[in-house]
């Protein structure tokens, strides 16, 4: 039985959109998903766009703008960057994502609940794979450092540290892995992120508690065998910064509530 989520803290969590391929079914029941549950944010982890055009970006910035969420927290994807125009590419790579969806490549969303650090794991030199800049990890370690025992912290990335497939961990930035065990022992909760477009709730390896969180594509066709279009809820369920993690996934004809995990509290 899904619940009434109006009421509570609650993250709604897309991710890989690829505007361009997407499937507009699948974009008409996102939309009355999101206003049956009416989280109190809407986080975007990548990927909006299939090749960085501008009538992708503007379809892209029309579903947002049509899904009129509370608050709004985006990071870009590799898609998100143009590939096939090298001097764009290399002198303001992201002046497209700028002027349709986000000024800012690292926001940050907090509340009494919610502790949310975007981190850009995109860069101009690297067509598929993530990397975290120094001063990234550096404005991570200092928020989470600052947050209070109430809040879940989470980091949103677009590709992830770790995968639920071995073909996938090959995309996974595995050799940055050292920086997201770092943000665990500094008290991060939860890893959001996508790329791999294979629903996933993880352990972190190396961390004792932190989970990685990984979505689905939310709208496109470029769905992984097995795995229908998704999107996450996360809802914060208590004083102890405890989640639980809800997965929706599209059935033909609207997203409905396929799998519930419980993420433990973690010490504070």
């Amino acid at each position: 039985m899904e619940q009434d989520h109006s009421d509570s803290s609650a993250l709604l969590h897309v991710s890989d959109l690829h505007y361009g391929c997407e499937r507009p079914e699948v974009e008409a029941a996102l939309l009355e998903l999101h206003a049956r549950l009416r989280p109190a944010l809407v986080v975007g982890s990548g990927d909006f766009t299939q090749r960085a055009r501008h009538h992708e970006y503007a379809r892209a910035a029309r579903f947002f703008e049509r899904l009129g969420p509370r608050a709004l927290l985006l990071v870009p994807g590799n898609h998100d960057v143009p590939l096939f125009q090298p001097w764009e590419r290399f002198s303001s790579p992201y002046c497209r994502y700028s002027r349709y969806l986000s000024r800012e490549l690292e926001p940050t969303y907090e509340s009494e609940d919610w502790l949310v650090l975007g981190v850009n794991s995109t860069t101009p030199r690297r067509i598929e794979d993530g990397w975290i800049a120094e001063a990234s990890d550096a404005r991570v370690l200092e928020r989470l450092a600052r947050a209070t025992p109430r809040q879940l912290r989470v980091v949103v990335t677009h590709q992830p540290f770790h995968a639920a497939r071995p073909r996938d961990l090959r995309r996974a930035m595995g050799r940055q892995l050292a920086t997201a065990v770092g943000w665990g022992a500094a008290g991060l909760d939860i890893l959001l992120s996508g790329h791999v477009h294979v629903p996933a709730v993880l352990p972190l390896p190396g961390s004792l508690h932190t989970h990685c969180v990984q979505a689905g594509t939310a709208v496109s066709n470029r769905y992984r065998q097995g795995h229908p279009n998704s999107v996450n809820l996360l809802v914060h369920t208590g004083n102890q910064a405890s989640c639980r993690v809800e997965r929706y996934d599209f059935t033909g004809e609207r997203f409905e509530l396929a799998e519930t995990v419980a993420l433990p509290p973690a010490p504070r």
